[in-house]
């Protein structure tokens, strides 16, 4: 996705308003706050800024679930030979029986086109290659359980060919529900998160009020104290990061809990049989 200068898009939001914006310039709903958060939080002087934080009031919306237990999952990759479709229902499973509410999937669901593919310059080839995960998903994504997705930068590569993932995810399961690109508020059990997973464009929805932040993208559990930033082991056998530790070359998952006014992971990997690390943090 190309960078899109923010000023244009300033201009039409004030004058044409959030809807036609969302519309003309392919962006998302968070997209769109995201590019007015960061404008508002520069203190321009500006006099429009009473007005894009009253479509920032507006605007914001998120999703709130209840529930004591939440599955987290990231980076599985559907469509990357190294995917390991085991690895995914061996983790609904567990979830399953253990009782979450919902999954909560932290982006790159599907494997995309990478650039040095050269796909670009062979439309039919990537839709092919779209086609092929889309129908992999289909056939085996399970359904038992509730998932709410945020779309990574591996996912994004369906936007640049012109894929909805919002309509085509729910049409082919629907236990799937798509948040958004790169980033997302989510209230769960009462506390607010923020999910990220890097994206081409940058344009997303803020971390602001936000107890902790729960990391796609990196490919192994750590969590890092100074920014609340809880990192997911990746749920396939793709692009294994040695930076977490000898056990995060496998695929994994996290349990996510509330017990006792406490935030609590159980991280899990497919090498061994219980837990590989776990942490407690106080609400």
């Amino acid at each position: 996705m190309k960078k899109i200068a923010i000023g244009p898009i300033l201009e039409d939001l004030n004058s044409k308003g959030f809807d036609y914006v969302v519309t003309k310039y392919a962006l998302t709903t968070g997209e769109v706050l995201g590019i007015l958060e960061d404008y508002v939080s520069r203190e321009h002087l500006d006099a429009r800024l009473s007005k894009y934080r009253t479509l920032l009031n507006q605007r914001m919306t998120l999703t709130s679930l209840k529930g004591s237990r939440f599955g987290l999952i990231s980076d599985t990759h559907i469509g990357n030979k190294k995917a390991r479709w085991d690895y995914i229902k061996a983790a609904y499973d567990f979830f399953y029986y253990n009782d979450v509410a919902a999954v909560i999937h932290l982006g790159d669901l599907f494997d995309g086109v990478e650039s040095s593919n050269n796909f670009q310059t062979n439309r039919d080839k990537a839709r092919h290659s779209f086609e092929k995960q889309l129908k992999e998903f289909k056939l085996n994504y399970p359904k038992k359980l509730p998932t709410y997705l945020l779309l990574g930068n591996h996912d994004e590569w369906f936007r640049q060919f012109g894929y909805d993932l919002f309509e085509e995810l729910p049409a082919k399961n629907s236990s799937m529900k798509v948040l958004d690109y790169g980033g997302y508020r989510i209230r769960l059990n009462g506390n607010l998160f923020y999910l990220s997973h890097p994206i081409n464009n940058g344009y997303c929805v803020t971390n602001k009020g936000c107890v902790v932040i729960l990391r796609g993208h990196s490919h192994y559990f750590e969590y890092n104290k100074q920014r609340s930033l809880f990192r997911l082991n990746t749920c396939s056998d793709t692009h294994p990061n040695p930076a977490g530790g000898d056990y995060a070359l496998a695929g994994g998952f996290s349990l996510l809990s509330f017990p006792k006014k406490n935030i609590c992971f159980e991280n899990y990997s497919f090498y061994h049989d219980d837990i590989v690390k776990s942490l407690c943090l106080k609400l």
